[in-house]
């Protein structure tokens, strides 16, 4: 009994794997052929800081510089935090 369903699972495993190698097969011998042309255009990109909310601090962090938004709305600077722990 015990010799049967180790036939049993030893033929199952091996039709598995010929079914899992036949799909490998044709996955990897496929042909995608691609014709045709594109076109890219410019672009550009402008991202600006309006403005800043109050930050919300955990623990025992202390703001000692608030941020501010830098010359030409684009960088946030000029902020210094301490973190004790």
């Amino acid at each position: 009994m015990n010799k049967d369903k180790k036939l049993v699972f030893g033929i199952l495993a091996l039709l598995v794997g010929i079914v899992a190698v036949s799909i490998s097969y044709a996955a990897f011998t496929q042909n995608l052929n691609i014709n045709g042309t594109a076109n890219v255009n410019a672009t550009n990109w402008s991202v600006h800081f309006a403005n800043l909310s109050n930050g919300v601090r955990n623990g025992t962090a202390v703001e000692v510089t608030a941020p501010t938004i830098k010359t030409g709305r684009t960088d946030i600077g000029d902020y210094e935090v301490e973190f004790y722990s």
